[in-house]
């Protein structure tokens, strides 16, 4: 769904930082370029996801104006989300684009943007910056193992200040952990999200490729070994999964997703202790990913702890309201407990999420079924009913 994205007028819609310290080093589309043959070779097929083109260029530079960074920087915003004369830029998170193709599309997602900001801000002389936030990790579930990306803004420091520039639709954002990163992890950054879309999209092998020379372009980014144990975990691939899961928490030690991938694994592969210590490392990091509370959900509902399944489903919705599984577990347990009603309020709401949801839908047919007339019982013989699953 298309939003057009609002950008504060007031302060130029920016949040300010005191003492955040030095900005990490630029780096050219030439020295970049040099990077990815050093570490990939002369194939390695990447571009520069920042760098714009001259019709670009021209396009902003007539009609950009101001002289000192932050004019120029609010005429830059102006220029790119205002429909009359302008870019009239929207908002669609579907892919992750390089700066000149948010330009050729008029739409992107936020690291599409922050890509066409920091671009162009850097011809107007502008030393801008990519921010990685901490505190507002995106979660997406591929069967029972979980992706993640991260959220990326704009910045620049001027007079001792770190400035942030956020392209998320919506409330204003009051993040609390954020920095700079390297144009180079900025880089590792966009094919990250690409290769998570390949995946999600059932390309797996151009997926693996991709997160691979991710992993070999910076391999301390924890998040793309995690993306790439998922990607092995698709391919049938598990050993390979178990090994990228730790590589990224060698990477970083308190990151929780790994941990519950590896739980995931564990699970399939019937190590239940081995899965255990995995959902009580998560538990001890504290994981927001809701999706972590499905599974244990899941696992409670499995074993017919009927109470806790409905505590953890209805705290997995709370954290998350566009969760369908949610909802489906919630209809699960309802069935289980004999509420029939209940089960279905819950399952039409999952549809509402996720109209395709293909467990919902088959219990909806569960639930419209007539009930089988019971046969009479033969003399002497007792009749036993059966529960429906």
């Amino acid at each position: 769904m298309l939003r057009t994205v609002a950008v504060a007028a007031s302060a130029l819609g920016l949040a300010a930082l005191l003492g955040c310290g030095a900005a990490k080093r630029y780096l050219t589309p030439l020295e970049l370029r040099a990077i990815y043959t050093e570490r990939l070779g002369p194939e390695h097929g990447l571009e520069v996801p920042f760098q714009v083109s001259d019709p670009v260029r021209d396009f902003y530079a007539d009609q950009v104006r101001g002289t000192n960074p932050s004019d120029l920087i609010q005429s830059i915003l102006s220029v790119t989300f205002r429909d009359k004369n302008g870019l009239g830029l929207t908002y669609n998170n579907d892919h992750t684009l390089t700066a000149n193709e948010t330009f050729a599309a008029g739409q992107g997602n936020c690291l599409s943007f922050v890509n066409l900001f920091v671009g162009i801000s850097r011809a107007f002389s502008v030393p801008t910056e990519f921010v990685e936030v901490e505190d507002y990790d995106t979660f997406r579930r591929d069967g029972a193992f979980v992706v993640n990306g991260t959220h990326i803004v704009g910045g620049f420091i001027h007079g001792g200040k770190l400035y942030t520039i956020d392209f998320l639709p919506g409330r204003p954002k009051r993040y609390r952990r954020f920095h700079t990163i390297s144009d180079l992890h900025a880089v590792a950054h966009f094919y990250n999200n690409r290769a998570v879309e390949l995946m999600l999209a059932g390309e797996l092998e151009p997926a693996r490729i991709q997160l691979e020379r991710v992993v070999r372009l910076t391999p301390d980014f924890a998040k793309a070994w995690n993306n790439l144990g998922v990607c092995f975990n698709r391919l049938q691939e598990p050993e390979q999964a178990i090994a990228a899961f730790h590589h990224a928490l060698q990477e970083d030690p308190e990151f929780v997703l790994p941990h519950e991938n590896l739980a995931a694994v564990y699970i399939r592969s019937g190590a239940v202790g081995s899965a255990r210590a995995e959902i009580e490392a998560a538990r001890r990091l504290r994981s927001r990913n809701p999706f972590f509370l499905l599974m244990q959900a899941d696992q409670a509902l499995a074993e017919a702890r009927y109470a806790e399944a409905e505590e953890l489903y209805q705290k997995a919705r709370a954290r998350d309201r566009s969760l369908a599984d949610a909802y489906v577990g919630l209809g699960r347990v309802a069935l289980a407990s004999g509420e029939p009603k209940e089960a279905e309020k819950h399952l039409r709401k999952a549809l509402q999420l996720e109209a395709d949801h293909p467990t919902a839908l088959e219990l909806l047919k569960v639930l419209r079924e007539p009930a089988p007339d019971p046969e009479p019982p033969s003399a002497g013989i007792a009749v036993n009913g059966s529960l429906r699953s």
